[in-house]
């Protein structure tokens, strides 16, 4: 991950109108400048802010803010905020020990609905795809925090220790073929089928029967879940070595 050791770049703030917005809400500390000139850099769509002033879920809600990225230190802010179901949140987070104890401290037993978890230790590659999920509009948590927070996949299914979509249960991805398995780490790097296509070598038409047969066989809904499914399986595989 970026942090903010290399110099301080020039990042826009002044809201352009038209433009969704994403506010980083935390110090420069805990979103460098570098983060997010990558992001704007990765995402023009999208308009970029860092904010180190208390953000109202209401009025941001209303000046076209997409998606709001909290700084794991207002875990509790967030989650009493009686509007907090009316924009997409994601709260971010250096290591899976830290949250989850933050969480149990606060009587966290499940993850609010529509709640995401950004870790901020991982691969580039991989926290830009994550990101890439949520701007998408799905939800995600790595598998280990959920695993130890003890929260079920869906409610009323408590026997089930993996949720499905983005949040991701964990699958053995030895089931997909070689050539699936080269085609998964792609998708879920948020690359188009032409781009897939031609990197490896193959017809759209042939990259795409490829993405049909492992949406099948991950038992998602489609390639933004199994996206989801693969960035968490690799999370906890990581974890665990």
């Amino acid at each position: 991950m970026p942090d903010g050791s290399e110099p301080a770049l020039a990042v826009p703030y002044r809201h352009t109108e038209g433009v969704a917005r994403v506010v980083l809400a935390g110090s420069c500390i805990s979103f460098s400048d570098r983060i997010l000139w990558i992001l704007q850099d990765e995402f023009p769509e999208y308009q970029f802010e860092r904010s180190n002033q208390p953000v109202s879920l209401g009025k941001e809600q209303e000046d076209g803010l997409h998606l709001l990225i909290y700084d794991e230190d207002a875990a509790e802010k967030l989650l009493k905020s009686p509007q907090w179901g009316q924009a997409r949140v994601a709260l971010a987070f250096r290591n899976v020990p830290s949250i989850v104890d933050g969480l149990r401290r606060l009587g966290v037993q499940k993850l609010p609905a529509g709640l995401s978890l950004l870790p901020m230790n991982v691969q580039i590659d991989t926290w830009l795809s994550i990101v890439r999920l949520l701007l998408c509009g799905e939800t995600y948590a790595p598998v280990d925090v959920l695993l130890q927070l003890a929260i079920p996949a869906v409610p009323g299914q408590e026997d089930r220790p993996m949720s499905q979509g983005a949040v991701g249960r964990k699958v053995d991805l030895s089931m997909l073929t070689a050539q699936e398995s080269r085609v998964l780490p792609l998708v879920a790097q948020g690359k188009q089928n032409k781009v897939i296509a031609e990197e490896l070598c193959m017809s759209e038409h042939t990259l795409k029967l490829h993405v049909h047969h492992i949406i099948a066989k991950l038992g998602v809904r489609n390639r933004t879940e199994a996206a989801g499914v693969y960035l968490s399986t690799r999370t906890e595989e990581a974890a665990l070595r």
